[in-house]
């Protein structure tokens, strides 16, 4: 018999041996693909793993990562902002102004400080983060296993807040850091009554290497990126 005689039974006899069947079934019970949930290395970990994974990941990513608590939150962005020189441009988020930095932002950033405000306009925002050499938001989550942040882009967070400014500083609020992406996303899922139109991923600053495979870093988005972990629990 040639190779081309072959019958699908038989090709598929030693692949049925080898899962433990007497003979090739007749049918096959379908897998339902979408309650298959595939799992991590990073999933075993535990809270303390997680983070010193996250931030080794990140640094490597290029990304400037330091730790703090609430109290320090404030102080930590004023001297990055006082570090930078300029104006900066902020989130119109409640944790910011829970933990001091909306303030402190106001005082230190040389040439002001402007809270994201839809109802300004389109323009008008756009033209704020600009103009801004420094952009301040609030992670929605964080992930492990790629030292990756998640900004939802919505009314008050505006997608331009850690794009557009020279310098990206991400809070990192410690109770939200997700092992793996699949994670991330069912967080998404149950915190949002419908999936958010927009989801920016952010691991470090913006880079290409599409000439010569050379890395180039602030091509298209913050030449700096800070992520500050902020131990919230």
């Amino acid at each position: 018999m040639s190779q081309h005689d072959v019958s699908l039974e038989d090709f598929l006899a030693p692949i049925s041996r080898a899962l433990g069947h007497a003979a090739v079934p007749d049918t096959v019970v379908p897998i339902d693909t979408c309650e298959l949930i595939p799992a991590h290395l990073s999933d075993a970990l535990s809270a303390e793993e997680r983070m010193e994974r996250f931030c080794a990941e990140a640094s490597a990513a290029h990304v400037n990562v330091s730790h703090t608590d609430r109290a320090g939150a404030a102080q930590a962005v004023a001297d990055i902002a006082a570090t930078a020189g300029g104006s900066a441009v902020f989130d119109d988020e409640p944790l910011l102004d829970e933990w001091g930095v909306a303030t402190a932002l106001d005082a230190a950033a040389p040439q002001g400080a402007w809270r994201w405000d839809a109802g300004a306009g389109r323009a008008a925002c756009i033209d704020a983060a600009a103009s801004a050499q420094v952009g301040v938001t609030v992670a929605d989550a964080a992930i492990a296993e790629t030292g990756t942040i998640l900004q939802v882009v919505r009314a008050g967070h505006g997608r331009s807040t850690s794009l557009l400014p020279a310098v990206h500083v991400a809070l990192v609020p410690a109770s939200r850091l997700e092992p793996s992406m699949m994670a991330v996303m069912q967080v998404v899922r149950a915190r949002f009554d419908a999936m958010p139109s927009q989801l920016v991923f952010i691991t470090g600053p913006s880079n290409t290497a599409d000439i010569e495979l050379v890395r180039v870093e602030g091509v298209h988005g913050p030449l700096t990126v800070h992520y500050l972990v902020v131990d919230d629990a």
